[in-house]
């Protein structure tokens, strides 16, 4: 897992989005150019449920090359079973192009997010009982990206692991965000 975190250079919402799936358990699927990863996920054995998936055929849409799909390539591509498949996951992140410093630059070091995990790990879910606020801004997400039940609940279960990361007892209105924000990638 180690050289697969430290192969997303730039890519530091994607290491965020790690470290919550690894607190978790959760399942994980990378949507993004997947030349943008210096290290292929396949070539390691990965603690949790992994997929990467292009965007689309030629892997470049909404990247800052040019993507050279149809609309019509885009949407046939994306009913495949295998996308609809990786779409299911717990929590959806996007892989984006590094900048050319971040390549070289000072990556995210594992060993501190290691131990940000482990220490997580030990804190005990919270439970799910949730200030209004809170409660009103996921309902809001579920009626302005209309979010399926299913995808509620594993909403709730990632912000519950954000907390978790966060070191607090409860789900707080942040903590929602954030994994509301991984939830709607594919929206």
């Amino acid at each position: 897992m180690k050289a697969f975190y430290l192969g997303l250079p730039g890519n530091f919402h994607v290491q965020r989005a790690l470290e919550v799936a690894l607190v978790g358990n959760h399942s994980v699927t990378l949507v993004g150019n997947t030349e943008n990863l210096l290290v292929p996920p396949r070539e390691y054995t990965m603690p949790l449920p992994l997929v990467v998936v292009q965007p689309c055929p030629c892997g470049n849409f909404r990247s800052s090359l040019v993507c050279v799909c149809t609309p019509g390539r885009i949407r046939k591509y994306r009913q495949e079973a295998a996308y609809l498949s990786a779409m299911k996951a717990d929590i959806l992140a996007e892989i984006i192009r590094p900048r050319f410093d971040d390549l070289y630059g000072d990556n995210s070091p594992w060993e501190s997010a290691q131990l940000r995990i482990e220490t997580a790990k030990k804190i005990p879910a919270p439970d799910f009982t949730m200030q209004k606020p809170v409660l009103e801004f996921l309902r809001k997400a579920y009626d302005h990206f209309s979010l399926p039940a299913r995808r509620i609940a594993q909403t709730m279960a990632v912000a519950g692991s954000i907390a978790r990361l966060a070191g607090e007892p409860a789900i707080s209105l942040a903590h929602m965000a954030e994994a509301v924000q991984y939830a709607t990638l594919a929206r």
